[in-house]
């Protein structure tokens, strides 16, 4: 953040300058994070089990995914959001890997999905 490089600003120029930016990402994103919440309470609505370092790559990976498909459906009727778009491609592809991975792991050992 360029803010610690010039040359030590104080706490309370910190806390104005991420006030500043939250008020233009709340303006450009609104509570996405709200709609997140709820798209991923409806997806997992018993809940989600996290114990293994694989649990919470994959789950971080799906939530991404998750928080960029909701940017992008905020941007629907201007044709969509092309990073987000893209970024969610990025990340099914690493979860894919990540399942694959674990797919593996647990045939090795004898589980079977």
């Amino acid at each position: 953040m360029a803010f610690f490089r010039e040359g030590g600003k104080r706490a309370s120029e910190l806390l104005d300058l991420c006030k500043e930016t939250y008020a233009v990402r709340s303006a450009e994103y609104g509570d996405s994070y709200i709609v997140i919440g709820n798209a991923l309470s409806a997806i997992f609505p018993e809940g989600v089990e996290l114990k293994t370092e694989e649990d919470f790559r994959r789950f971080h990976l799906f939530a991404w995914t998750v928080g960029k498909l909701v940017r992008y459906s905020q941007n629907w009727s201007s044709g969509g959001h092309g990073d987000s778009l893209h970024d969610a491609i990025v990340y099914m592809a690493i979860l894919g890997t990540e399942d694959e991975n674990l797919k593996k792991e647990t045939e090795d050992e004898g589980v079977d999905f």
